[in-house]
């Protein structure tokens, strides 16, 4: 069908049709004959979906995300009534405070003063800013560790002697390079940052690429961990002569910490979701 019977259909502008179509939620076909759009019955259902969540307040992105398979819908629903629960809360002290205004004497602009912050606003601007923190976690995890090993390179680089150990058979170095050698570490983690997600997009099944940011963020934290760990342990090994620990059971030490970690907030994630979705059905 056309954008016209869309329209008619649905009683939406076809402005609003075209800017969800811009926004990736929906990929109506072209006619190859006069290249006009040819909506499906299942772009016509999405678009009511859309238009249903819109209507409940929910955000463009979340929708893309919920599109994508990348959010849950639970989650999303879960998220939202928290955030028209604050409103509600909001509108009720603003609500208390305008009566309060008007049971006293009239006041001018000059005259009345303004109260602190509520409580309650305050817990919402936090609870905002877990959220959002929540969603970028990926980001801040791997610029975080990136932000770290440049930090770490320019700070131990200036005192390491001119040859520098980078290959070991227990805790002994039986190599070694000019000091220089430790800039390839970091641009191992430059290779992670910027180019995971190409090789990831290659090497993912399909299947698994709705997951391609997680998959992405975890495999470059790794990546960018691994260069970071050599780092370290070739700075310990020049700073104290040597490790009584070899690089192979180091290197496995600190590789089973990371799994332990991601698989703890793995774990912990998915126990908020559940305990989430509970309490909103209690409610």
């Amino acid at each position: 069908m056309t954008i016209k019977d869309v329209e008619d259909q649905l009683g939406i502008t076809r402005a609003n049709i075209r800017f969800y179509e811009k926004e990736g939620l929906i990929f109506p076909k072209r006619n190859p004959l006069n290249d006009y759009r040819n909506y499906s019955a299942e772009d016509v259902e999405t678009l009511k979906k859309i238009i249903f969540l819109r209507g409940l307040g929910v955000s463009v992105e979340s929708i893309r995300l919920l599109i994508q398979g990348k959010e849950d819908l639970n989650e999303v629903l879960i998220d939202q009534l928290q955030s028209l629960e604050r409103q509600q809360e909001k509108t009720g002290a603003a609500i208390r405070f305008c009566r309060h205004l008007l049971s006293g004497k009239p006041v001018n602009f000059g005259e009345f003063s303004i109260p602190e912050e509520l409580p309650e606003e305050k817990e919402g601007l936090l609870k905002d800013s877990l959220s959002v923190l929540g969603r970028y976690w990926g980001k801040i995890l791997v610029w975080g560790l990136f932000a770290v090993q440049i930090l770490l390179t320019i700070i131990v680089y200036p005192q390491l002697p001119e040859k520098i150990p980078v290959e070991w058979q227990g805790a002994a170095a039986v190599d070694f390079r000019g000091k220089t050698f430790l800039f390839s570490y970091l641009w191992l983690s430059v290779i992670c940052v910027f180019g995971m997600r190409l090789i990831m997009y290659q090497w993912l099944d399909y299947r698994f690429r709705c997951y391609m940011d997680e998959i992405t963020a975890v495999a470059s934290a790794g990546g960018i961990g691994l260069s970071l760990v050599i780092e370290i342990y070739t700075f310990l090994s020049i700073v104290l002569g040597g490790t009584r620990i070899g690089f192979a059971p180091f290197l496995a030490m600190c590789a089973a910490g990371y799994i332990g970690i991601v698989g703890f907030a793995v774990f912990v994630m998915k126990k908020r979701r559940k305990d989430r979705y509970l309490y909103a059905r209690k409610r």
